[in-house]
């Protein structure tokens, strides 16, 4: 009774193991089929809808390289201001910043890092 008992489990367990190779390799046929060419990438393709001159740039973005230049990657002026780890954003107010489009100016060492940013109006 006892190798019955293990002789039923193992046919258990082995048709455990089946169902779920198979639905583990249908899975895999699946992404195989979403994938099959290799040169095209998933991603959507659009129009690039920004500006021709990559020196200009909306408020939004340059607002973005303000915790960059905070945390001392690089020093931003903007319309005047000074932007360095030891200027306080509590003085200064950015309302304004967001409906503009700036132009920008950048300055770079000898090993090609960028240490200032200067953005104008």
């Amino acid at each position: 009774m006892d190798i019955a008992r293990s002789f039923l489990i193992t046919i258990f367990v082995w048709i455990l193991f089946a169902a779920g190779a198979m639905m583990y390799l249908k899975g895999e046929q699946g992404m195989n089929e979403l994938s099959a060419d290799w040169s095209k990438p998933l991603l959507f393709e659009g129009a690039y809808t920004g500006t021709v001159d990559l020196t200009q740039m909306a408020g939004e973005q340059v607002l973005g390289l303000v915790t960059y230049a905070k945390e001392g990657e690089f020093i931003l002026t903007l319309d005047g201001l000074l932007i360095s780890p030891s200027t306080s954003l509590d003085s200064i107010d950015f309302r304004e910043v967001s409906n503009k489009t700036y132009t920008l100016t950048f300055t770079r060492n000898a090993a090609g890092k960028v240490i200032s940013i200067t953005a104008a109006r």
